[in-house]
């Protein structure tokens, strides 16, 4: 028979059972039971189980503020029961993520990702996944948890809402009441920050995560391409992207590389220069933007009523830029087209959706390298429906909505 151990501000569960097994890892079973909404994980070995029992404990006595284990669709899968069996630690029950009604965050970062699984492919909703991540780190580091094993699979996206769960919190690096830390056994690579290559995860904190969060926002932000993915232009091949992330072979900054360029479907020249510097600091730098930094910047390029974030209007059902011309529709022209270094103001900065901008006044650099077979390929791009458009008001509707609820949750972690 189970007990389950849980805080006493929180409901008790009686009588549990496990029903279907759902799934399998390394270190533990995920089962069915007959509460609703609620699974269970079992750990297969003794010393597993010894390993994560005051890990677990720690976690139930302080759960990040803002979650719901009664939610169908929660952000964290955070122990909300320890479970016992004789008086010996057996698992812990967990909010069950709806993984048929969610995929994977690795399938918003490239477009045939998209695409296969019907996400929509307007910018924007890449703008506000970036902002909601940061968000829910946020939630974490406030209370002294890091994720350190933080990657886009790990992540779960809802695409009705763009919010995200993160799968695998047992494996957090948790700091308990007593300020004794139980670390994190894991970590993958082409996530690991370029100090810890000679590191165990268990010495890991912070700045890896902070170095794994900006690592996802600038492959949703960028067409996918990790910061570390770049050209070698001396020719050499220096082996796997982990590889170039040790030798910190970064070639996106403001501050032109000597050996590393970037990737030809690279955007990152039509980024704004806050966004820029965040990326610069994130990738050559040991102090990294925190999660807080990045909720700052981003709230205002997911908010449409901030008008910084731009309909395209040769595109405007997929692309979006940040005033310095539409770095996709110059990836369609096949050039290398460079962003004016200053936008002007926008108009109607309280309606995005009535703000139009045309690649001639927004981008002048780029009348100049059109030619006519170029001018053909963008008038057909411009010949699109009004039922077309219909992704960015579903995005701004969204966005509007999960702006408010997220600033709702941030009120309370502060308080």
């Amino acid at each position: 028979m189970f007990i389950i151990k849980t805080p006493a501000s929180s409901k008790a569960f009686n009588n549990l059972r496990l029903k279907k097994l759902i799934a399998s890892g390394g270190a533990g079973k995920i089962f069915k039971t007959n509460f609703e909404n609620l699974v269970a994980k079992i750990y297969i070995t003794d010393k597993d189980k010894k390993l994560y029992e005051n890990k677990v404990l720690s976690m139930l006595s302080k759960p990040p503020k803002g979650i719901d284990f009664n939610k169908k669709l929660p952000q964290l899968a955070w122990p909300v029961g320890a479970i016992y069996e004789k008086n010996k630690f057996q698992g812990f029950l967990m909010p069950e993520i709806d993984f048929k009604g969610t995929v994977s965050l690795e399938r918003m970062l490239q477009k045939k990702m998209r695409k296969s699984v019907n996400l929509p492919e307007f910018y924007g909703y890449r703008i506000s996944v970036a902002y909601n991540v940061a968000a829910c780190i946020l939630k974490l580091h406030n209370l002294g948890y890091y994720v350190i094993d933080f990657k886009p699979v790990n992540c779960r996206l809802n695409p009705k809402t763009m919010n995200i769960s993160i799968i695998d919190c047992d494996g957090f690096s948790v700091l308990d009441n007593n300020k004794e830390r139980h670390p994190s056994y894991q970590y993958t690579p082409e996530y690991i920050a370029p100090e810890a290559k000679n590191k165990k995860p268990e010495d890991l904190g912070l700045q890896q995560d902070n170095f794994c969060l900006a690592v996802i926002i600038f492959r949703l932000l960028n067409n996918g391409l990790h910061p570390f993915q770049s050209k070698i232009k001396s020719g050499k091949n220096l082996g796997t992207i982990q590889d170039l992330v040790n030798k910190e072979a970064y070639g996106y900054g403001v501050k032109i590389s000597k050996k590393f360029g970037p990737a030809v479907q690279s955007i990152h020249e039509f980024f704004p220069k806050n966004i820029r510097e965040l990326f610069d600091n994130a990738f050559t730098k040991r102090i990294r933007p925190t999660a807080r930094e990045w909720v700052n910047i981003l709230r205002d390029y997911a908010d449409p009523s901030s008008g910084k974030l731009i309909k395209c209007d040769v595109v405007p059902e997929e692309h979006a830029h940040f005033g310095l011309g539409c770095g996709f529709c110059a990836l369609l022209l096949n050039k290398r087209i460079k962003p004016k270094l200053k936008a002007k103001k926008k108009v109607n900065a309280n309606n995005s959706s009535n703000i139009k901008v045309t690649l001639a006044n927004k981008t002048p650099n780029i009348n100049r390298s059109i030619n006519k077979n170029n001018i053909a390929k963008l008038l057909e791009l411009k010949s699109i429906t009004i039922i077309a458009r219909i992704p960015f008001y579903v995005w701004l509707i969204l966005v509007i909505v999960n702006m408010f609820l997220i600033a709702v949750v941030e009120t309370e972690v502060l308080n």
